[in-house]
Formats: structure tokens, sequence, C-alpha cells
């Protein structure tokens, strides 16, 4: 640049003070290309095409620079193997963190509109019948109608629900989550969820005061103190018979055997959940499992054929309660996808991997469901072995394509398929919302891998947990996504 303001300098003193030309006619400006040129069009030949786009500011306008210039650059390799921001936007936040999911009410929704729902009788006094209760879930339904004072006043009220819940059952299972277990998934979804505030800790007693409690449940260690105060009373209060496990013990209010195979050291009160409910079906029961998660709908779906044909989801409150039979749903939309569907919820918008944006969880069970028994065997393939098997990660990549595809478009390969809707790109839209590239949808893989490994083991008494460093994550004060800080190569989350 300085060259030929150097240069044009030189013309204008020999043609217009040395020479004959007038010294005040109109004088040209020189186009210098920078990387400043924003609002302005840049027509490109690239291999059979040519495109027009609109240059800014940033790293795309200085590689179409640089394309414009004599280098051979291959922009459709570039542009569909390269990321040209540090976190994809379908995939995170500008600031690395998931985009929280919210609509996961939706495959609810969908599954039971697949099937027709018999009528179920609620009553189940006529029958051996296990209800099978996430604990928690029930101190947030207890906070959320009730003022409470103390401690005493929480557990009061919560016996009293509980008791209310399983009175036409033969036996209740109360479930708490482990609390204790550091560095897991679960425990950096609670952190995200909490935020930055800074927050104190409690120990549950009779006397322990609850003058917010919101700030009470936000602390980690007081949860996991708590579940141990609210088991306590249960089994000493409790008129009905129930079976209460905590991360210390699995514990009855009543004289009786019970199975050791329910002594699990799961951290989650969804996966055992399902564990208690196949202890209970061994022992002849009819199982009925209380939760307003679809998490649990999923995985109890998965184990239909050990919950047994007359197994049911209690979901809903008040006037829209209802019992959700399993048996129908899974007989509609087969073993296979009933076995694969809470790795698609991994693969596409649980908690821990967060929702990929502009896709609805409604669009992407749609998507599921209609799938090649190729694509169902890949996806349900997610959890098993320490890494993602080549056929997984090939029929996750392929599915995920899928949601991306227009009409009459059948491209699984990612990098074509970002290349193509480049190319369609408008001058308003800006490269910051392109698709994944083939690395970035690759952690994103290996991430729903290490949830589905944790899902895949429910029925297992000590199930190894996967490190989540080593599968597409990072830990720092909590655990973070990983994602690309530097551009070295063509997979996003690795510098």
């Amino acid at each position: 640049m300085e060259e030929r303001g150097a240069k044009e300098m030189e013309k204008f003193v020999e043609e217009r003070i040395s020479g004959e030309a007038n010294l005040w006619d109109k004088m040209t400006k020189c186009k210098v290309l920078s990387f400043n040129s924003s609002a302005k069009t840049i027509t490109l030949p690239a291999k059979s095409d040519v495109l027009k786009l609109q240059a800014t500011s940033g790293l795309m306008s200085r590689l179409l620079i640089v394309a414009r210039s004599s280098r051979e650059i291959d922009l459709e390799d570039v542009i569909g193997k390269y990321e040209f921001c540090t976190n994809n936007r379908i995939l995170m936040k500008t600031d690395g963190t998931l985009h929280p999911t919210t609509n996961k009410s939706q495959i609810i929704t969908v599954l039971e509109s697949m099937a027709a729902q018999p009528t179920v009788e609620r009553d189940t006094s006529s029958s051996m019948t296990c209800l099978v209760i996430d604990g928690m879930a029930v101190v947030h339904e207890v906070a959320s109608v009730k003022s409470l004072a103390t401690c005493k006043d929480l557990a009061d009220a919560y016996v009293d629900l509980v008791e209310s819940k399983g009175r036409n059952y033969s036996v209740v299972r109360v479930v708490f989550d482990n609390y204790s277990i550091n560095g897991s998934l679960k425990e950096g979804t609670r952190e995200r969820r909490k935020g930055r505030k800074v927050v104190r800790y409690f120990k549950a007693e009779d006397t322990t005061k609850l003058r917010d409690i919101k700030s009470f449940l936000a602390s980690t260690p007081t949860k996991d103190s708590l579940t141990l105060y609210l088991s306590q009373k249960l089994t000493e209060l409790a008129k009905i018979q129930v079976i209460v496990a905590t991360r210390r013990s699995v514990s009855l209010n009543r004289s009786g055997e019970l199975n050791p195979g329910v002594s699990s050291q799961e951290e989650e009160a969804d996966t055992l959940m399902v564990l208690h409910g196949v202890e209970a079906a061994k022992m002849g029961f009819r199982v009925h499992i209380y939760s307003q998660d679809t998490d649990v709908l999923l995985l109890a779906l998965r184990r239909t054929v050990h919950l047994g044909e007359k197994a049911a989801v209690l979901m809903g409150t008040h006037e829209h309660r209802r019992l959700i039979l399993l048996q129908p749903i899974y007989d509609c939309i087969g073993a296979n996808r009933a076995k694969a569907l809470c790795k698609w919820h991994a693969l596409t918008g649980c908690d821990t991997t967060g929702y990929i944006k502009g896709k609805s969880q409604k669009g992407c069970l749609d998507a599921f469901l209609k799938a090649s028994p190729d694509i169902v065997s890949s996806i349900s393939g997610l959890g098993v072995g320490n890494e993602p098997s080549a056929h997984t990660v090939d029929g996750c990549i392929s599915y995920l394509c899928g949601l991306f595809c227009k009409k009459g478009i059948d491209i699984t390969q990612p990098s074509s398929l970002r290349w193509m809707l480049f190319k369609q790109l408008g001058t308003e839209k800006g490269i910051n919302n392109l698709l994944p590239t083939p690395g970035a949808w690759m952690e994103h893989v290996r991430r729903a891998h290490c949830q589905s490994s944790l899902w895949e083991q429910d029925l297992c008494l000590d199930p190894a947990v996967p490190d989540p460093v080593d599968l597409g994550w990072s830990k720092e004060a909590v655990i973070s996504l990983l994602s690309c800080q530097a551009c070295t190569c063509c997979c996003c989350g690795v510098s």
C-alpha cells in the first residue's frame, strides 16, 4: 500500500508540477482493498461457481481478499473444513457455553400422540403395584406451594405429600440423586444453572431456618445434607411402606427383605429410578414411575421389556396428571428405535449436551423416526466403548447433516453441505451461523457419547464413569465446553 502511494505521488509531481497538466484537474481515487472494506460486494470465481459476497472486517473478508489475489486457494476445501470463529454458533453461544435446552416437553407430546393410550385406572389397591418417586422433584413440588419456616416444616410437608402419592400403592420407592460425586457432567450442569452467584452451605436439621428456599437449594452440599435428612424422616414418620435410596444407603421403614441389587453408586436419580423399577418388576410388582423429566421417560422406554408390559410413567400436574403406558409407545416405534431414543436425546438436546440452534426437538424427533435402520443403529452405538466407533460417528453426523438439508437435497458429508449452504448465504447473512465443520460435529458426537455412556449403564451397580475431559470437555473451575481457541487445524476443538 505504501509503495502504491509513493508511485501515485511521483505521478502527481511529474504530470501536474513538472508537466503540462492542470494542477486543479479532478483526481481519481486509488481503490485499495483493505480489511475495513465493509459493505462492498466482492465478485469471486470459485471453480465452476461465481460468488458475490459482502466483505466484512473479519476473518472471512481477509480470506476472500487473499483468494482474489493470484494465490491458489481451494475455497471449497477451506470453507468446508475450517471454522471462522472460536465457537460454532449452531452448537454453543459466543462464550462457549451450551444453548440451554428448553423444549424437551415436545418429545413427550409427540410420543403420546403416536400410540393410543388406553384408559388406565389410577386405583392400584387391588394389585401389587410399586411407585418409584424422584425424591428431589417432590422437594421442589412442596417448596412451590407451601410457606416453610424450618427444615422440620419441610420434612412434615414432604412426608405428607409422599404418603398422598403412595396411598394406593403396595410400596413406594423414593430415590435421591447422589450429590457427593465431584467433576461429573451432572455437577457441571448444576453449576451452569447456578451461575456465578456465591451460595451458602446449610446443614439440614429440624431447627435450620428456610428464609429463601431457592437460595437454600442452590448449594450442592446443602442438597446432599437435605437428602440424608429427608430419608431419615421418611423412614421414621411415613405410615405407608417406603424404601428410600440415598448415596449412603437403601433403607426400609418396615421389616422385610431388600434386594441388594438396588444399592448402586449411580449419580443421577434418573437412572436409579429405572434400576429400582426393574428390581420391583423382578419381584412381581407392576411399576409406576413418578417424574416430570423427559429423560426419565426415554430411559424407562428403553427398559420396557424389563419393567413389564403394564409399566407406566406418571407425568403432569393437577388436572393434567396422567399415566403414560410404555408398552404402546414401544410397540409403535419398534424395539430398536425405543432403545436408541435416549442416545438420540443426548445427541440433539439433553441438559448436558445442549440443543442444536434452530432445530426444535419435535423436528429432530420426526427426522429420527423417519431415519434408516442404519442411522438408528449408529445412534444406538453411542455410549458403547471408550470412544464412539467410526460407524457410530459417521451415522450420527449423517443424521445431523440431514436436519439441515432442504427438501430434495440429500448431502451427508458436513463439508459439502457447509459449502453448499455457504454459497446460498445472502449478503445480509453472516458467516457466524454456518454449519459446524466435520471436526466440530465430531466433538459434539463425543460429548453425546460421554452422556450416553452413563445412561448405557443404568442397570449397573458400579458403573464405569468416563472422564469428560477425554470426550469433548475441558475442566477448569467447572466443566465447560471444549472450544477452539486457535484454528490451527480443520477440527474445531483442537488447538
